[in-house]
């Protein structure tokens, strides 16, 4: 999704950029948005944008759909996975418990790792692909 707005603050090879809330939007809730239709985010500011230029962003992301399924889904698998396969092989459901929720906490730190990787990679961040016009306020 391509989007407009103006920059507020440069800190380094980034910008947070102001922008204001598309009616498109209105059903995604995959950014969040302050009261009265503002959102802030940080962009990679590969075009050297200044404060109070107005700038098109370029956003991207991940699916709402996929996200939820990697949050919730993943972790409730694993557990139930854990319970089911321990709990047969050892005949206890304690010692399937006992699994079911280090797989749990497996899944967490093998989710939290994949969302570092994805942050390294740079696939989701915010981009700043041309000035639209210089405005300093």
């Amino acid at each position: 999704m391509v989007e407009e707005g103006f920059i507020v603050d440069v800190r380094g090879g980034k910008a947070v950029v102001s922008m204001r809330r598309n009616p498109a939007c209105d059903h995604c809730n995959l950014c969040l948005f302050r009261p009265g239709g503002q959102m802030s985010l940080e962009a990679e500011n590969p075009v050297g944008a200044k404060v109070g230029d107005r700038v098109k962003v370029r956003l991207t992301g991940v699916s709402p759909l996929r996200a939820s399924f990697l949050v919730y889904m993943v972790p409730l698998v694993s557990f139930v996975l854990g319970f089911i396969v321990a709990a047969a092989i050892s005949g206890s459901e304690v010692v399937g418990g006992l699994v079911g929720a280090g797989g749990l906490v497996l899944s967490f730190i093998l989710l939290h790792r994949y969302d570092k990787s994805i942050g390294r990679r740079g696939d989701i961040r915010p981009r700043i692909l041309q000035v639209l016009s210089v405005e300093r306020r």
